[in-house]
């Protein structure tokens, strides 16, 4: 237990820097090319584990495989993370946007029921109306917050929660990290190809300033914060998995204060402590009957 607990911190705690360390380049690099760049860092940081995990498997790299893969990272990374990735730029405070990020749990809850048939109780309805209320309150439109930031943070989590459902139903045939870590690779290399082609030079915003915060995002916060992520899930449960995103909103304002020095406002708490509670009601109750992932989640 202590083992998993360790895990959980560590993942927790390296995906609480997301938001605060990306603000930092927010203005200096297209957060496409932050979105790619990190996203290809971690996949090839996943790449030997999968590998591994394939021979033992004696699972097969196939076309199906590519393919699917292939759309799943290009659902994520070139519409998910670049639409958080634009919160975080829009936003003055990135908490707001891990905050209304956080609610991605309960979309996946609500997605799940049209993808993998399964069933949603009235808690269920009660934990969604939650998180769309604490989602509101980040925006603190009485105050005169602008909207955008919380509404794209809001989509990306929709978005995300529909990737990790189809990850869930494509672990039914291939490990989650193998799943992981390609659709990292593909979605990654498809992003920055389309910049490219777009004519982004892209050694104009690599210097000295962005590399390290990049290389961090990329190596510290996707590969080593997802491989200890489906450490956790080998390990244990999807509960115990599921406690990394009850841990990051909790820590995120304050690690926002400590790297971006700014202090939260009252919204952030109320916001929180909706999307947490909201979060856990989803969590707690009995799934229905749907598509299992592969019992190696690892």
């Amino acid at each position: 237990m202590k083992r998993i607990f360790i895990h959980i911190i560590l993942t927790a705690a390296l995906f609480t820097t997301l938001e605060p360390v990306s603000k930092l380049i927010s203005e200096d690099a297209p957060p496409a090319l932050i979105t790619a760049t990190r996203f290809l860092l971690g996949g090839i940081v996943l790449l030997l584990p999968a590998i591994y995990i394939m021979k033992r498997e004696k699972l097969k790299i196939t076309a199906k495989i590519m393919v699917k893969t292939a759309a799943l990272g290009v659902l994520l990374v070139c519409g998910a993370m670049v639409l958080l990735q634009e919160a975080v730029r829009l936003s003055a405070s990135p908490a707001v946007v891990a905050i209304a990020f956080s609610a991605n749990s309960v979309f996946s809850i609500v997605l799940a029921r049209p993808i993998l048939k399964e069933k949603i109780g009235k808690w269920h309805v009660s934990a969604f109306a939650l998180c769309m209320c604490g989602i509101f309150a980040c925006a603190d439109l009485a105050g005169g917050t602008s909207a955008a930031p919380v509404l794209l943070a809001g989509l990306s989590a929709v978005v995300f929660s529909l990737y990790s459902v189809l990850c869930k139903k494509a672990m039914s045939d291939i490990p989650g990290t193998a799943v992981t870590c390609f659709s990292f690779l593909f979605g990654g290399a498809a992003l920055m190809l389309a910049q490219t082609a777009a004519g982004v030079d892209i050694g104009e915003f690599i210097d000295a300033r962005t590399l390290p915060p990049l290389l961090y995002l990329g190596i510290a916060v996707t590969g080593i914060g997802f491989w200890g992520y489906f450490k956790v899930l080998s390990l244990s449960t999807a509960f115990h998995a599921s406690l990394v995103f009850f841990i990051k909103p909790i820590l995120t304002p304050f690690a926002v204060w400590i790297i971006n020095g700014l202090q939260p406002e009252a919204n952030v708490f109320i916001a929180l402590a909706m999307v947490l509670a909201g979060s856990i009601i989803a969590v707690k109750q009995p799934a229905g009957n749907g598509a299992g992932a592969k019992a190696d989640a690892s």
